[in-house]
């Protein structure tokens, strides 16, 4: 641990050799793993501020536990109850609403902003200024390149919807400016071309184009 010294909450766990930056927040309840990096300006374990307007609030906050070899980017907020798993990288940023989960072997680019009870599972690469919508379950070893919109309210809050984040599945490919309605499933191994706009789901093993977003032909070997 090297001179610098953060602010730091009550009830928290450190673990060894954790490099810090300058200017550090760590909220109450957190847990951080050995030989993190947390870079400057980083909040972790940021209390979700409460407002009536706000369409959400999560009422259970769980523990915010950041775990071995994980590599926080300077500007990163990431609020109360997130895990990230070991080896991860999260760039400079990032924004993780509460409740979110990242698993092992990630890269979160920068500038992606990921919303409250999304999960996120390992080898998972999310490139710059991409939108992770609230309840969004991402499987292992998916790519998503930059500027990928996901959402989960048809009605664009002018009125009482049951959200739905969508559901992308084992090892499919998202290209860059990409934007998915609620509530679709892309299948596994699946690819959806750049700037295409999805509307429905994405079958296993198919590669999907245009607006609205078609299949055009399999997934070519090389892509899975």
């Amino acid at each position: 641990m090297n001179k610098n010294k953060p602010m730091i909450g009550k009830n928290v766990k450190l673990g060894k050799r954790i490099v810090w930056g300058n200017n550090i927040v760590i909220g109450d309840n957190v847990e951080i793993g050995n030989d993190v990096q947390i870079l400057n300006n980083a909040v972790i374990g940021q209390l979700p501020f409460k407002s009536k307007i706000l369409t959400r609030q999560s009422k259970v906050l769980l523990k915010t536990i950041i775990s071995d070899r994980v590599i926080i980017g300077s500007n990163v907020v990431i609020y109360r109850g997130c895990k990230i798993g070991a080896n991860s990288i999260i760039s400079d940023l990032v924004a993780m609403r509460e409740n979110c989960t990242i698993g092992r072997n990630c890269t979160i680019g920068t500038g992606v902003t990921i919303n409250l009870g999304a999960v996120i599972k390992d080898k998972v690469r999310i490139m710059n200024s991409s939108h992770i919508t609230s309840d969004t379950v991402i499987e292992e070893g998916v790519f998503i390149s930059l500027l990928v919109g996901t959402t989960n309210d048809n009605k664009m809050g002018r009125s009482a919807y049951p959200m739905k984040g969508i559901h992308i599945k084992k090892g499919a490919s998202i290209g860059a400016g990409a934007t998915f309605l609620p509530n679709i499933t892309v299948g596994e191994n699946a690819v959806v071309a750049a700037g295409s706009v999805v509307t429905k789901n994405v079958p296993d093993n198919k590669f999907v184009l245009g607006v609205p977003a078609r299949v055009i032909k399999d997934t070519p070997q090389d892509l899975k």
